[in-house]
C-alpha cells in the first residue's frame, strides 16, 4: 500500500501525519503493516509519518518511509508511550 501526502494539524491533535496509534489498557491498538510506501506525509507536530502514542504496537516489515515532515518531534516516525507502553518494531 501506499500513504502518501496525508497531513494531519488542526486543533484536533496534529499528531501521525499517515497514521495516528493511540489505543486504551483494555483495549490495545496494533497496527501489522508489511511492503507499504510511506512517503511525503506530514504532521503539525509528532510523527510526519507515524505516532505510535500509549498502548499501541506497530509493526513494520519490508516497508519504506521516505520525506516526512513533523512540526516538533519524529519525521518520520515517533514512539511516545506516556501512561502505557508503545512500540514500534
Amino acid at each position: 500500500g501506499l500513504f502518501s501526502e496525508n497531513s494531519a494539524e488542526g486543533a484536533g491533535g496534529g499528531d501521525g501525519g499517515a497514521v495516528n496509534l493511540i489505543g486504551a489498557e483494555a483495549t490495545p491498538t496494533t497496527l501489522d503493516c508489511e511492503r507499504a510506501r510511506f512517503e511525503g506525509n506530514r504532521a503539525e507536530r509528532n510523527g510526519g509519518g507515524l505516532n505510535v502514542n500509549r498502548h499501541a504496537t506497530a509493526r513494520l516489515r519490508d516497508c519504506e518511509l521516505d520525506d516526512h515532515r513533523a512540526g516538533r518531534h519524529g519525521g518520520a516516525a515517533i514512539v511516545i508511550g506516556t501512561a502505557g507502553p508503545a512500540r514500534l518494531t
